[in-house]
């Protein structure tokens, strides 16, 4: 589930929650010019392994 996180006045983030239940959370941030597709092969293993996800992008 992604969504977008107001962080000062016209400055948002856009953040991918996997497995918001998750008993842990990790948190992935990508370098230039990626964004937070580039951890769909993590997210998908680590979440079926019980863990959170969380993704951000910036710009």
């Amino acid at each position: 589930m992604g969504f977008y996180m107001l962080v000062d006045k016209d400055v948002k983030v856009y953040i991918e929650d996997i497995q918001p239940a998750g008993r842990k959370a990790i948190f992935f941030v990508h370098g230039w010019p990626g964004n937070h597709n580039l951890f769909e092969y993590q997210f998908n293993y680590l979440s079926q392994m019980g863990y959170r996800c969380i993704g951000m992008d910036y710009s």
